[in-house]
């Protein structure tokens, strides 16, 4: 069962950027921990989230009183002003993520081929279980890609190699209106 910690970090006005090349050192230490199964930054309008995946609560609560943590915590301070943490265990690897878009009526069908284009550059990515396009029934702007994953650690992967380039056309299309325009679930029931 892993083990999953979310924490919710306000960073200093103006601090955005040192906070991110702080915290991408951090996480550099942090991954090669054994114990540790993957983490990410998220950015909000207002908080930071990171997710980090332990093998363990043990684990997990052995590397939190270590002199490595304090001295991560240490390296972040200067540019934090609050936050908090939850734990919580997780039975489920799957996750899935949901993209929404705003797509011009006229735009609509060559969005289509370009997702199928892509689609088709994307299969064989490891832990990628599938993906889909979705069109609204009830705005014909509305389109969302939805995509499935064997693990949060298999989609961190994908992020951050170079083939999430090949998403690249679509994200001028990304809803941001939208408070979130794409939110990353974990499968916690399925039928």
């Amino acid at each position: 069962m892993t083990f999953r910690v979310l924490l919710d970090i306000q960073v200093r006005p103006g601090q955005e950027d040192a906070f991110e090349r702080t915290w991408r050192e951090v996480a550099e230490s942090i991954a090669a921990h054994p114990a540790n199964r993957g983490q990410s930054l998220l950015r909000g309008e207002d908080a930071y989230y990171v997710i980090t995946d332990w093998t363990d609560e043990s684990a997990f609560r052995q590397f939190e009183l270590s002199p490595a943590h304090v001295d991560n915590r240490a390296r972040l301070a200067p540019y934090r002003t609050g936050g908090s943490m939850a734990t919580m265990p997780t039975d489920h690897e799957r996750v899935r993520v949901i993209l929404w878009y705003r797509v011009p009526k006229e735009e609509v069908q060559p969005l289509s081929k370009t997702y199928q284009q892509i689609s088709e550059q994307l299969v064989g990515t490891p832990g990628m279980l599938g993906n889909e396009l979705l069109h609204s029934q009830v705005n014909e702007t509305t389109m969302a890609v939805t995509s499935y994953w064997e693990s949060a650690q298999h989609l961190q992967d994908w992020v951050h190699s170079s083939s999430h380039r090949h998403t690249s056309p679509l994200r001028p299309y990304l809803d941001t209106d939208r408070e979130q325009p794409y939110e990353t679930f974990t499968v916690v029931s399925a039928f």
